[in-house]
């Protein structure tokens, strides 16, 4: 037992040395510590009824929260348009939650700089808020279980995405959804 577990320490501390060496675990932060603006789109499927035939709209006025992974928090709010800017982001990782009126739609993105002039993190909709629940309730059933990196490369069932798109149509937050809740929640206990 103890040259197993003396194999699974020394294994361990070879791959955390090789990640660390490679720059694999931590990004260049000559990058991050400058201060260019982080943008994005918060987008929320439209209503059925709508008389335009878009099948999403911009999450307009929104209150948006950037939680760092090392532990910054920055506020903003999205424009009419569903757009957000941010600055002074400082994290390799960033879990971005737009609130409004009790709806909520969050996405996991890294922070890497694109270009000098800006760095575009993407849209958050439907499909990122999935990713969301499943990185959030598999940390509550096991420890660890998913790391923020990680959240950006889940692949989702395409029946959850249509509920949670349901649920945001019907102007309801998926997050507190017992119906969405128990599909992530049995997802999670057979793929972990």
């Amino acid at each position: 037992m103890f040259k197993k577990l003396l194999f699974l320490l020394l294994k361990g501390t070879i791959v955390l040395m090789i990640l660390l060496l490679s720059g694999c675990m931590f990004p260049d932060q000559s990058k991050l510590e400058k201060n260019i603006p982080c943008t994005g789109l918060v987008m929320i499927p439209s209503s059925l009824d709508n008389h335009d035939g878009l099948k999403v709209k911009p999450f307009a006025a929104a209150d948006v929260i950037l939680f760092g992974s090392e532990g910054d928090v920055i506020s903003t709010e999205t424009n009419q348009e569903g757009k957000w800017v941010a600055y002074n982001l400082k994290s390799p990782y960033y879990l971005l939650e737009a609130e409004k009126d009790g709806v909520i739609i969050k996405k996991v993105f890294p922070f890497q700089l694109l270009g000098e002039n800006n760095a575009n993190v993407g849209e958050a909709n439907a499909y990122t808020s999935c990713q969301v629940m499943i990185y959030e309730i598999a940390n509550q059933y096991y420890e660890n279980a998913l790391y923020l990196r990680e959240v950006p490369d889940l692949v989702i069932p395409e029946n959850l995405v249509k509920a949670v798109e349901k649920v945001y149509r019907e102007d309801r937050n998926p997050f507190n959804d017992p119906l969405i809740i128990s599909m992530v929640e049995d997802l999670v206990l057979h793929q972990f």
